[in-house]
């Protein structure tokens, strides 16, 4: 009788199989089913000229498409990329993000696992990467956890090297930055009692793209979409309620309601490390929280749904 998980793997590769041979021309989703993560030491990530130390990178795995050749034959006619995907220490990702968001370029580079003396082992290079995602983690009062920002990268073509080199010098500033510290501000709101924000996440549409011999399909990049900014407030949030109140219900949600959101990750003493800025923001809903208990303040949570219509990287003071 074969085991839980063994029926599991079974399904999951026969799944996989089937997508892979029914989208011959569209983009590697972030499955990575085989996606090889790097080790605990975490990870070393080249970025053009910028070096970086990573908590993890994962990804980038090289996979042929097969197609039919006619008489029940099959054969391989595209080679896809499964997308990169690191976590970037927040105290070190503002200028990246920033470059990121404001441009539509693609990178070279590679990633290499880490071992715990310092040394680096297995290096993956890959060209032509297109930034798909930014993920931004959520962010609680409560939370004593490292702060790290997910990046996805999209390459055309990834190659594996051995035999990595020593990393002998100092990467990142160090800075820590904690879930927990983090500042909301929005004009003409009062946001002093947000004990939450919810993971922001920014993702960029894809298209595969092959000309002439070329078989290695080279990523096509889109506009940005933005995932709606989810605030948990402790207390009854009465602004937002008023805001609501005209935007929704009233329906005078025109341009001139719309509101701007600044968010500030901060380290331990209070120092900006990434300032993030949302325009075009409109009130969606504002809810009593699902597990309807009070915080340990003693008072109940409230939740603030909000759409973006664009999300930047300001300069840290």
């Amino acid at each position: 009788m074969p085991t839980n998980r063994f029926r599991a793997l079974v399904v999951l590769t026969v799944v996989a199989a089937g997508v892979m041979a029914g989208a011959a021309a569209a983009q590697v989703t972030a499955r990575a089913v085989r996606a090889r993560e790097t080790s605990s030491a975490g990870a070393l990530l080249e970025l053009d000229k910028l070096t970086l130390q990573v908590r993890r990178a994962s990804g980038g795995d090289m996979v042929g498409v097969a197609g039919s050749t006619g008489g029940g034959r099959k054969q391989i006619q595209q080679v896809l990329c499964e997308p990169i995907r690191v976590d970037l220490p927040a105290g070190d990702a503002a200028s990246l993000i920033a470059e990121v968001l404001a441009g539509n370029r693609t990178y070279s580079g590679a990633i290499s696992a880490l071992s715990s003396d310092g040394g680096a082992g297995r290096r993956r290079t890959f060209s032509e990467a297109m930034p798909t995602e930014i993920v931004v983690p959520a962010l609680d009062a409560s939370e004593r956890d490292a702060a790290f920002v997910g990046l996805t990268l999209q390459p055309a073509q990834t190659k594996d090297e051995e035999g990595g080199a020593a990393v002998t010098t100092a990467i990142g500033r160090g800075k820590n930055v904690m879930l927990a510290n983090f500042r909301v501000s929005m004009p003409g709101l009062d946001t002093s009692r947000v004990a939450r924000v919810g993971e922001i996440r920014m993702t960029r549409t894809m298209a595969e793209s092959a000309t002439g011999e070329r078989r290695t399909a080279r990523p096509d990049a889109g506009s940005w979409q933005y995932g709606n900014l989810e605030l948990t407030l402790a207390g009854a949030a009465k602004d937002f309620v008023a805001w609501h109140r005209k935007f929704v219900i009233e329906g005078r949600g025109g341009d001139g309601e719309k509101k701007s959101a600044t968010i500030e990750l901060l380290t331990l003493d209070g120092q900006v490390v990434l300032r993030l800025e949302a325009k075009g923001v409109g009130i969606l809903a504002v809810r009593d929280a699902e597990s309807g208990e009070a915080g340990r303040d003693g008072l109940r949570r409230t939740e603030v749904e909000m759409f973006v219509e664009s999300w930047s990287v300001a300069p840290s003071s």
